[in-house]
C-alpha cells in the first residue's frame, strides 16, 4: 500500500494533538476519519480499480469500489 512509506504512530500523534489543543473536537473528528481512511487503504490492497482512485483521496472510497464483481 502507498501508506507504507509514511508509517506514523497515530495514537501518539492523536495524544499530542489532544494535549496541545485541549481535546478539541475538530482534532478528534479528523483523527477518526484519518484512521478509518488508513484502515480502509490497508484492507483493500490489490483491488482491481486501484488505478482509478487518486492517491490524494482522503476518504476510504476503495473499500466500496473493490467489492464489485
Amino acid at each position: 500500500a502507498a501508506t507504507k512509506e509514511q508509517e506514523i504512530d497515530l495514537d501518539a500523534l492523536h495524544e499530542l494533538a489532544n494535549t496541545s489543543l485541549g481535546g478539541d473536537t475538530t482534532v478528534e473528528a479528523a483523527y477518526i476519519i484519518y484512521k478509518a481512511s488508513q484502515d480502509a487503504h490497508a484492507s483493500s490492497d490489490a483491488g482491481p480499480d486501484e488505478d482509478e482512485v487518486p492517491d490524494t483521496t482522503n476518504m476510504p472510497y476503495r473499500r466500496t469500489r473493490t467489492k464489485r464483481i
